[in-house]
């Protein structure tokens, strides 16, 4: 707003998440960006610009409408009808992004300035796509051994996941489990972790198996917890397909590094 009482242009608020997860239950397809601030009423050439990781993408000059400069991530994403008031020098303020991509996460920067004087804030925004498919088995394998699979995995996820596996409060993930990435051509993650336990070494009861699914550095998590044995089949079905055979030989040489 204009304050007779400003003395210089200042940003009161800059409405920049520091998570966004891609969700249509939980978030609208247009995000919105938005910078308050006063304004000296004595002072003019009023200018605002919004920058994404230091590049300028957009400037509104009072009494002008609002320009989008050149930028292939966000390039056809900015909705330039957009207001955020009424007021003559508020009125293009926000940034106004319709249908939000991953590869969008990044710091945004609002800048407010006059002939006068000038201020800038800047918030970085990292955007979460939530997984597509997340499953955790837990199998016992069709043999005289007794021994039992595990397996969890998610796919199409970003930023980069992981996984842990417990049973009950032990940690399996950091005791010989292997987990593995891949990243695709999209720029979202697959991820896998899986092993094997014998049954002579403890008794396993599926419901005290969990995977839990987090996103490093963000509050994103998710969990899924066993509750019986599912089918075991000839090998496992993880998206990077890791066979069972594969499994086996590669903790077996674990086990025979370690004797």
């Amino acid at each position: 707003m204009i304050d007779v009482f400003t003395t210089a242009v200042k940003i009161n608020n800059l409405k920049v998440p520091s998570e966004y997860i891609l969700d249509k239950l939980s978030n609208p397809e247009v995000l919105i960006l938005d910078c308050e601030y006063d304004l000296p009423v004595e002072e003019q050439g009023f200018v605002l610009k919004w920058f994404f990781n230091d590049l300028l993408i957009y400037q509104w000059i009072s009494l002008a409408p609002p320009r989008f400069f050149f930028h292939n991530t966000i390039r056809n994403h900015v909705d330039m009808n957009y207001t955020a008031s009424d007021h003559v020098q508020h009125k293009h303020r926000a940034l106004a992004i319709t249908k939000p991509d991953h590869n969008m996460t990044g710091t945004y920067t609002c800048s407010v300035g006059t002939f006068q004087s000038e201020d800038k804030k800047s918030q970085y925004m990292q955007i979460i796509q939530p997984e597509k498919n997340f499953q955790l088995k837990v199998e016992e394998v069709k043999d005289e051994s007794g021994d039992i699979d595990f397996e969890c995995y998610a796919q199409n996820v970003y930023p980069e996941p992981k996984l842990i596996i417990s049973i009950g409060d032990t940690n399996q993930t950091s005791s010989g489990f292997i987990s593995q990435t891949k990243l695709g051509n999209d720029g979202l993650w697959d991820i896998t972790t899986y092993g094997r336990i014998k049954q002579s070494e403890t008794v396993i009861d599926p419901s005290d198996v969990h995977c839990l699914l987090f996103i490093p550095n963000t509050s994103y998590s998710k969990q899924k917890q066993a509750s019986q044995f599912t089918n075991q089949s000839s090998n496992l079905s993880a998206p990077t397909a890791i066979t069972l055979t594969t499994i086996t030989l590669m903790l077996s040489s674990m086990l025979l590094n370690n004797v």
